[in-house]
């Protein structure tokens, strides 16, 4: 081993850990007080109905997004039908647009002066009442819309890792199509399947925009409402406590599946089932409806409004753009370069630092309000410990949102890095040391050609998801930060839907921008990376 294990190096990873379990752990000192008068109004009011629906939604949606994407991605990897390569790609569009944006133009839709409503009311039906009961169900459907694609891809990733020679066998003995896939097929994808819905579960969890849009109060909502309308930092952050405690229980399921089944790419190409036209037909008009629903509709409501609007756009366009792009430019790069070197540190150790692994994820599981409180929190104390040496002390514009994002999105930069890491052979390293080459030089003429793909991946999607993120960068943006998903909640909020548009559109299209030019740049499915 020609790695050299300092203190200094161990020292700074026990910090680094500590820097990132703050924003969680804090939440567990707000219970030094406690405000009963608050606590009881919580209780009376909307804090058991938060509960109640962020489980039930958990619960929908995800059961929802399993069929959905289960069914999408075996008839697209599996049968060769009219349009199977095109909606191969374009059913995953949805991944353009945040499930806040995609709640948006379906809450106008259905609105009461929205078109479908008065279409309705042109024929003799009222279905007001029916509409403003039913936001629940509203918003079920717009998450499953727009969390399915998780699903989709790991099913077709798996899907093309199954041993087909175990299926053909199997066809060859007379075992029926239901017989192959509950002995063969399932238990192949059973590990997929998990870790795709508990991601969808997280995401739902932590969903603060459609949430909020649709009038559902969930947990996120409900520490957001409790820090800015009733002004309480504290109490925001004990509710944030049972939403850890309950994060505990997803990340428990998650790690269910911590096998993972064997690589088969190197077998055959499973050759696609040729089908009547009947039946193409049919399984074309259902992957179509899907992707109208999806990505069509959202997008040509918003595209329809803009064209038919006349008002002008009240905001700076170019701060707005340049503010959205700097904040995830600098927030991708640190959390490149921090994932850079804490893969570097567990390559030295051959293997994981479990603690921060786990830690790194714990950061994107939680919901983002809670990680925003948690900010808030350690930022005021700093700064109230520190103005006290240094009078007049202040941290620097934005380090506050940058840490906060750093946090949420640290796991998608390791992830990307270790994967890449682990593909490079561990004497590679021994023959550069053997051959008088620095720690430096190894890792630029020997990790660096290797993981850029890993890297330039890792960028983009981190990239992608600080553009959508919105409660963190609404609750600890400086005045005058705004983004396009700030804009969008803001107009949302008063009901301005016209210039609520512009934003989300320019959003969506940043998003799709990044996602075809790294689909070319790669050289490869980026979406299947």
């Amino acid at each position: 081993m020609f790695y050299n294990h300092t203190l200094t190096t161990r020292l700074a990873l026990l910090f680094f850990i500590f820097i990132i379990s703050l924003p969680i752990s804090v939440h567990f000192l707000s219970w030094s007080s406690f405000d009963q008068n608050l606590w009881a109004h919580l209780l009376e009011t909307f804090l058991p109905e938060s509960f109640i629906n962020t489980i039930l939604l958990i619960f929908f949606v995800s059961y929802l997004t399993l069929i959905l994407g289960t069914i999408l991605a075996f008839v697209c990897s599996r049968i060769n039908f009219l349009g199977a390569k095109f909606f191969s790609f374009f059913l995953l569009t949805p991944l353009c647009f945040s499930k806040f944006v995609m709640g948006f133009s379906f809450i106008s839709l259905f609105e009461h002066g929205g078109p479908i409503q008065s279409t309705l009311r042109f024929f003799g039906y009222n279905f007001s009442s029916y509409f403003s009961n039913n936001q629940f169900s509203l918003l079920v459907v717009v998450l499953t819309l727009s969390l399915y694609p998780y699903v989709f891809l790991a099913v077709v990733l798996a899907l093309q890792h199954e041993n087909l020679d175990e299926l053909e066998a199997a066809e060859c003995l007379g075992a029926k199509f239901f017989t192959r896939f509950k002995t063969i097929t399932f238990p192949h994808l059973k590990p997929y399947l998990v870790r795709s819905i508990a991601l969808v579960a997280l995401e739902v969890y932590g969903d603060f925009g459609a949430s909020s849009l649709f009038g559902v109060n969930t947990i996120s909502t409900s520490i957001y409402k409790v820090w800015s309308s009733l002004f309480s930092l504290e109490t925001a952050s004990q509710i944030a406590t049972f939403a850890i405690i309950l994060v505990f229980f997803l990340y428990y399921f998650e790690g269910y599946s911590n096998h993972s089944p064997p690589n088969n790419n190197m077998l055959k190409t499973f050759e696609k089932k040729n089908v009547k036209k009947n039946i193409s037909i049919l399984l074309f008009l259902f992957c179509f409806f899907i992707f109208f629903i999806s990505f069509v509709v959202p997008l040509g409501w918003m595209l329809l409004m803009v064209m038919k609007s006349n008002d002008t756009i009240l905001f700076d366009v170019y701060s707005v753009v340049c503010s959205s792009l700097l904040i995830c430019l600098l927030t991708s790069l640190i959390v490149m370069v921090v994932s850079c070197l804490v893969n570097i540190k567990e390559r030295a150790e051959r293997g994981k630092n479990y603690l921060l692994h786990h830690l790194i994820k714990f950061g994107y599981a939680v919901p983002p309000t809670v990680i925003a409180i948690g900010v808030i929190s350690v930022f005021s104390w700093l700064t109230n410990y520190l103005d006290n040496i240094f009078n007049g002390f202040n941290f620097p514009m934005l380090s506050c949102l940058i840490f906060g994002l750093t946090v949420r999105f640290m796991i998608i930069g390791h992830s990307y890095l270790s994967s890449s890491f682990l593909s490079i052979n561990y004497n590679l390293d021994e023959m550069g040391f053997l051959c008088g080459a620095s720690k430096f030089n190894v890792f630029k003429r020997i990790h660096f050609p290797l993981i850029s793909k890993g890297l330039c991946v890792g960028f983009v999607v981190g990239f992608i998801d600080c553009l959508k993120e919105t409660p963190i960068t609404l609750m600890t943006r400086p005045i005058g930060w705004d983004t396009f998903s700030v804009k969008v909640f803001e107009y949302t909020s008063e009901s301005d839907w016209v210039m609520a548009v512009y934003p989300s559109l320019a959003l969506s299209f940043f998003v799709f921008l990044l996602l075809l030019v790294s689909n070319s740049f790669i050289g490869e499915n980026f979406f299947s990376s």
